[in-house]
């Protein structure tokens, strides 16, 4: 056994990784001025990361009496997320000293991701339960926000509220 021993005096190491990865976003914006004064904005954002890892290890553990240890594994890994805001926002000059901004913002974020790790026993993988997972999460948050600005001469003031909600599920789980 490899592990933990230290009276090796050659490492040899062949390590193949094939990746494979996607990551798309893209954006809309929607502008529209009701007055020089006030204008509403819309914005939603999309976005995709796929990726997909196989990977082969086999090393060579090599002691000073020629007597050699070999081990190996493979591991498929993949994760893949998607991402999706959408925020409204209202502004508007109330005066020439004072202006408002409210909107409201959602977002939705989901990754589905796992690791099969293989070890390589006598030329045939076995699953290796312990160092193998799948790990779902999803999360959505709410958010709406007003904001207040007031600037003179003598003083500045910026004040604002941006209650939100957050909604999160998550699940890690061995494979079977």
């Amino acid at each position: 056994s490899i592990a933990g021993n230290n009276d090796f005096d050659t490492i040899e190491s062949h390590n193949l990784s094939r990746d494979h990865k996607n990551n798309l976003g893209f954006d809309l914006d929607y502008n529209y001025n009701f007055t020089d004064n006030s204008k509403l904005t819309w914005n939603t954002h999309y976005t995709n990361y796929d990726y997909d890892r196989n990977q082969d290890v086999n090393s060579k553990y090599v002691y000073s009496n020629s007597i050699y240890e070999n081990t190996a594994f493979n591991t498929l890994a993949n994760q893949d997320t998607n991402i999706i805001t959408s925020q409204i926002e209202f502004s508007s000059a109330l005066n020439e000293n004072s202006s408002l901004e409210t909107g409201v913002k959602f977002s939705d974020i989901k990754t589905e991701s796992a690791i099969d790790h293989f070890d390589v026993i006598d030329t045939h993988s076995v699953i290796n339960d312990f160092n193998s997972n799948i790990f779902d999460y999803n999360e959505n948050i709410y958010a709406v926000y007003i904001n207040y600005q007031y600037s003179s001469e003598i003083c500045k003031i910026n004040t604002a509220v941006r209650p939100e909600h957050n909604k999160l599920e998550n699940d890690s789980s061995e494979i079977e």
